[in-house]
């Protein structure tokens, strides 16, 4: 047994030994409790704080919500974005294979039928007295 000097009555320091019938260093005095000196908590400040957690609680859930319904948004919209940029780039692709002198040759042939030249294009001078009098005349006609 080895009991705590506290229970000694500090015998141990006077270098006298106590007896094995003292009662004092067999058993510890007894503790005495406290009176808790507590305060009492009213029930208006218990509800207050229980409606004021439920209401702070009601918010960061509904904030949880709000967040996931504009991380959805924001998925949809970046899968329609990277729709769009693939539509736009089949689109370019296209306007390139379109644009060739190739490719547009080949359309005025089949859809105008225009043929390209095999001689040189010839040069045509305009008599510009006959220009004047065709002029004349067709403002007579118009005129009278």
């Amino acid at each position: 047994m080895n009991p705590d000097p506290a229970w000694r009555n500090n015998a141990h320091l006077s270098g006298n030994r106590p007896e094995a019938s003292d009662s004092s260093f067999m058993h510890p005095p007894a503790a005495r409790n406290r009176k808790a000196a507590g305060r009492r908590i009213s029930a208006s400040k218990v509800l207050l704080v229980l409606f004021v957690s439920a209401v702070v609680i009601v918010l960061y859930v509904g904030n949880i919500v709000a967040i996931d319904l504009l991380l959805d948004d924001i998925s949809k919209l970046e899968t329609r974005l990277q729709r769009i940029q693939t539509d736009q780039e089949l689109l370019k692709a296209q306007i390139n294979k379109m644009s060739g002198l190739e490719q547009i040759q080949q359309k005025a042939e089949e859809e105008l039928n225009l043929r390209s030249l095999r001689e040189p294009p010839v040069w045509l001078t305009v008599d510009q007295e006959r220009i004047r009098k065709l002029t004349q005349e067709m403002q007579k006609k118009i005129d009278g």
